[in-house]
């Protein structure tokens, strides 16, 4: 068997749509709904779960705590690890034992059928399917590594609040002085993380772990090894390189396709729409449309991000009836 683990901020109808296409009877399905999620969306949530329960006769299951996951900080680590612990209770309580665990985001929809997503899973065991690439100073890992995330926040927070002009400058003044000082009194994570002799690797969030590997990351969180405070509070945008460095660390090391350093382009199963011809990178994913449907069609990733229903709810009826239902 195998774990879809969904996290899930917005668009219960939405995510109930992605659940009905991930479980069958050798895939159950676990969901976090993030705590600031509106508690009425909540409870609609809650009655589709049913539904989906109520049809497939279980294998649909919500983590016992809600957090409140943002970007750039440890908080997406401990959602993915609130997923991770009801997992391991589901195989603990009713007798089961799942192969591999995938992470999605409640905009995520799946663009090959899941019966073959099966099979691939099966005939590829205990492969780890992660994008991950090694650190250097020329790639876009020195950012995450060598600057200091309180730094980012703080210029983050400029940019947002305040108004272009004297006050402004005066701000970005200070922060570029707080960070040219800030290395003098605190060590950047590169210096901790190499002292401690870990190698560096960064990639996607999202990826498709096997149990060896999930239950490596539980052991080493579980023993409160000091590299793992680092990476989780140091590190900017940690979801990006906290399971890269554990994969890399874990027995099944030699089994992960490293990507070249100088690679940019994301090596995983979930295919992230961040640039096309005539949409320029921006550092988030388009949303998917029904113009995009012949490269959905063509693309060879498993799972594809980010689509809203709210948007273009065509593009969904589209992968149901020629891609995932032909």
């Amino acid at each position: 068997m195998n774990v879809f683990m969904i996290i899930c901020h917005k668009n219960p109808i939405q995510v109930e749509r992605l659940i009905h296409v991930c479980k069958t009877k050798f895939t159950d399905v676990i969901l976090h709904v993030d705590a600031n999620m509106n508690l009425d969306d909540f409870s609609n949530l809650k009655s589709s779960i049913n539904r989906c329960v109520k049809k497939f006769g279980g294998g649909v299951y919500l983590t016992d705590s809600r957090l409140h996951g943002e970007l750039d900080d440890r908080s997406l680590i401990d959602i993915t690890m609130e997923l991770l612990i009801k997992a391991k209770q589901v195989e603990k309580l009713e007798n089961k034992k799942y192969q591999y665990f995938a992470l999605l985001s409640g905009q995520d929809y799946l663009i090959k059928p899941i019966t073959w997503i099966e099979g691939e899973l099966e005939r590829s065991y205990p492969e780890p399917f992660i994008d991950c690439t090694p650190y250097d100073r020329e790639n876009w890992l020195y950012y995450k590594f060598k600057k200091n995330h309180k730094v980012i926040a703080f210029n983050r927070w400029i940019s947002n609040s305040l108004k272009k002009g004297v006050i402004r400058s005066g701000f970005r003044i200070c922060a570029m002085v707080f960070e040219a000082m800030l290395p003098i009194v605190k060590k950047t994570a590169y210096h901790s993380l190499k002292r401690e002799k870990i190698e560096l690797y960064g990639g996607s969030a999202w990826w498709i772990l096997p149990d060896i590997v999930i239950d490596y990351v539980i052991s080493e969180i579980s023993r409160k090894k000091s590299y793992i405070d680092t990476i989780l509070n140091e590190v900017n945008t940690p979801e990006e390189v906290f399971f890269q460095i554990m994969a890399m660390r874990s027995s099944l090391k030699s089994m992960v396709k490293v990507n070249p350093s100088n690679q940019r382009e994301q090596n995983c199963k979930t295919w992230a729409y961040f640039s096309d011809k005539g949409k320029p990178f921006r550092g988030h994913p388009y949303i998917f449309t029904e113009g995009e449907f012949e490269k959905i069609r063509e693309n060879e990733c498993w799972i594809a991000r980010k689509f809203d229903l709210l948007e273009d709810s065509k593009i969904f009826d589209m992968i149901d009836d020629y891609i995932l239902y032909k």
